[in-house]
């Protein structure tokens, strides 16, 4: 019994190992290729393989998958990722698979980790300075010594925002929109619901090239899991205006 849990073991190892190498042999298949329609096509079976490898192959946080900074840090990881297949960086240099860069899972756990961080600190920052000190050395938060507003009443916008952005169930969180590029319907609908608060016009064409997805993705997202995530939540909040 136990070589058996030995030999499956190690089977197992050479199958985590093998996506790396899958990745970097399908790499090498779009560098060799000049043709635009098939270097497409290969770009897109190498997001499907990595959105394939299993979750522990990829970077997360002490604070696990549901932290909103991480989400955020995927989002920019795998836009990175994208556009370094089509060399859309900074340098203009594609993935190269054989230049010392690793799999494209490394990088993507490089540039995620990379991205938590600079908003961990900036978050950081952005909390130490509101606070400030007393003249007894007490330490008191500026905004909340500010004085109340004139209406303090949060409009029914703020209030949607407000329910998307805590997502007591995690329905927002857990719907994909795009799950490739680790889109959620919480990062969607928090940008629509954005844009109305600035006075901002939005469609799902301006959605789709905001997020970089195609437009048939967006408008399938929409028909199939925002418009009725944000029709529950308007059927909840007026049953409590109720």
């Amino acid at each position: 019994m136990t070589y058996i849990y030995n030999l499956a073991e190690r089977q197992q190892l050479m199958g985590l190992a093998s996506y790396h190498e899958r990745l970097k042999s399908l790499a090498r298949q779009l560098c060799q290729t000049t043709c635009p329609r098939q270097r497409k096509r290969y770009r897109r079976q190498l997001l499907r393989l990595m959105e394939a490898a299993p979750r522990h192959l990829y970077w997360i946080p002490p604070q696990g998958q549901q932290d909103l900074l991480y989400l955020q840090a995927s989002e920019t990881a795998w836009d990175y990722i994208e556009r370094k297949l089509r060399g859309a960086v900074r340098g203009g240099h594609a993935y190269d698979p054989d230049a010392g860069n690793g799999s494209l899972i490394t990088l993507w756990n490089i540039r995620c980790k990379g991205e938590y961080l600079k908003l961990k600190k900036q978050q950081s920052r952005w909390q130490t300075s509101n606070f400030s000190y007393s003249r007894n050395g007490e330490r008191f938060n500026r905004l909340e010594n500010q004085p109340a507003p004139p209406n303090p009443e949060p409009s029914l916008i703020q209030r949607i925002r407000r329910a998307i952005f805590k997502d007591v169930n995690g329905k927002f969180r857990s719907a994909w929109v795009h799950k490739a590029s680790g889109l959620t319907a919480q990062m969607v609908c928090l940008h629509i619901v954005d844009s109305v608060l600035r006075g901002e016009t939005w469609t799902l064409s301006s959605l789709a090239a905001h997020f970089q997805i195609s437009p048939g993705s967006m408008n399938s997202a929409w028909t199939r899991t925002l418009k009725p995530l944000l029709q529950e939540l308007g059927q909840e909040l007026n049953g409590e205006l109720d």
